[in-house]
């Protein structure tokens, strides 16, 4: 009977320590992350728009090496047969994006 008590204690103070450490934590307005600029500005956004109807869903034009992007597909995995933009440069760059469907 002794345990059980000291069982009903423990949880009870668990219970407590757990509801003040949530209390204390940051609410959803305190974020350590800032709020990053947009990549492009509405030009280069309105740009890249015009290059992707010139070249097609083959091609896209921009990402972190500054290469064309390819449009492929999976191979293996669980993902095999989805298409992905992978860098031209592969495998010197390994950068990818999926395709928006």
């Amino acid at each position: 009977m002794g345990w059980l008590v000291l069982l009903a204690v423990v949880v009870v103070l668990l219970a407590l320590l757990a509801a003040f450490l949530k209390s204390r934590g940051s609410t959803s307005t305190d974020s350590p992350y800032l709020k990053t600029p947009a990549l492009f500005s509405p030009a280069e956004r309105s740009f890249l728009g015009v290059l992707d109807q010139a070249v097609g869903d083959t091609y896209r034009v921009f990402r972190k090496c500054s290469a064309p992007m390819v449009r492929r597909e999976t191979k293996t995995g669980a993902n095999a047969g989805q298409p992905f933009w992978g860098c031209s440069t592969f495998p010197k760059c390994r950068g990818i994006i999926k395709v928006n469907a």
